[in-house]
């Protein structure tokens, strides 16, 4: 086997990346080791996997690191391939911290489990789709953190060494799109042929299709990350404890306020509608005036509260509301009319009870509020 390597891609931050320019491979036999009939039957328990560009050692690994696709440990899956007579083939992908993006780890997977997210394959042309397609480039990250990969997904291929497991250098993600050699190998190399099948090409719910490929495991780490960035996103709103006993006692008196102020509207009602009614007491004055302030007080600190900025249009709309209801109250003391009495009692009563949802609404609304920053 023998590899033709390639050209040095700086990147940011100092990183060196690899990319196979061309690629050769000798297939004498698609196991890249001599066995007998009774070596072909027996375990190897070698602590550690090493990697290789040909004869350059790059680094090593434990061997009992755990797959995150299937589960299994780097060792019990090189022997179970090894006794079907075939070669594990590893896919080193790399992606940043999820808390310090300047550091940045390798990830090991099943190569033939992540080419399932990797690639996609056309119905009827059997084009291969991969992340460096010229039209639909798939989007692919991480499984483990659902963070970019950074730069290509390296593969090696696994064999039993000097007292360690061994392996080599074989391509990237870039050449398995490119070279039939590579797709072959894996091919060879599978331990049922649907293992290096690819799935078929959708180019409306690709993004969405690729998850499907993730086993329990590995959507339960998805779920994890999402929830904490949820709790993140909670934490972001507490308030103090003074802050927070004012907002409520607003709340509860803004509440009472409206259940005065609707049964207030809601006798004058009825008394008008039997034809007779007396004026508003200044008493009964008093609960529409401290509805206004307390409403308008209630919005500022929920504002504050959620720092966020209530634009002018919607703040002189609902001071505008209130003096309408106001001057419809004023003539309710002069005019001796049905239909003032009708309108200023309902408009009251609708108004407050509707006043604080539609706050609500209003904030949460693209168009109410707007961020500030």
């Amino acid at each position: 086997m023998s590899l033709s390597l390639r050209d040095q891609l700086p990147t940011e931050d100092g990183i060196t990346l690899r990319r196979v320019t061309s690629i050769s491979i000798s297939e004498p036999s698609s196991v890249p080791w001599e066995r007998s009939p009774r070596q072909s039957t027996i375990l190897l328990e070698f602590s550690k996997v090493q990697f290789f560009i040909e004869e350059d050692f790059l680094y090593e690994i434990e061997s009992s690191y755990t797959e995150p696709l299937s589960q299994d440990s780097l060792e019990s899956l090189i022997n179970a391939y090894k006794q079907k007579e075939k070669c594990l083939i590893i896919a080193v992908v790399r992606s940043r911290d999820t808390e310090h993006s300047t550091v940045i780890h390798n990830f090991y997977f099943h190569a033939h489990l992540l080419n399932k997210l990797l690639f996609r394959r056309k119905p009827q042309s059997g084009e291969i789709i991969s992340r460096y397609h010229v039209e639909h480039p798939i989007q692919v990250n991480n499984p483990m953190t659902n963070l970019p990969i950074i730069g290509e997904v390296e593969y090696f291929i696994a064999k039993d060494g000097a007292n360690t497991f061994r392996a080599n250098f074989i391509g990237t993600d870039h050449t398995f799109a490119n070279s039939e050699t590579l797709r072959h190998v894996f091919e060879s190399n599978a331990l049922k042929p649907e293992d290096a099948e690819l799935n078929e090409f959708s180019a409306p719910i690709t993004d969405f299709t690729r998850f499907l490929d993730l086993d329990i495991n590995s959507l339960e780490i998805l779920t994890r990350l999402v929830e904490l960035q949820r709790d993140t996103l909670l934490a972001q709103i507490k308030v103090p404890f003074t802050q927070g006993f004012l907002y409520g006692m607003l709340m509860i008196i803004n509440f009472i306020l409206i259940g005065t102020v609707i049964t207030f509207s809601i006798q004058r009602f009825i008394e008008a509608r039997e034809g007779s009614y007396d004026d508003f007491s200044f008493g009964e004055m008093i609960p529409y005036g401290l509805l206004s302030i307390s409403s308008m007080s209630l919005d500022k600190l929920t504002c504050k509260i959620y720092r966020s900025s209530e634009s002018r249009p919607i703040f002189m709309a609902k001071l505008l509301t209130w003096a309408i209801l106001y001057g419809g109250l004023g003539l309710s003391f002069t005019a001796q009319s049905l239909g003032i009495v009708y309108f200023c009692t309902t408009g009251l009563m609708g108004y407050a009870f509707f006043y604080l949802l539609f706050s609500i609404c209003l904030f949460f609304a693209h168009g109410s509020h707007k961020k500030l920053t």
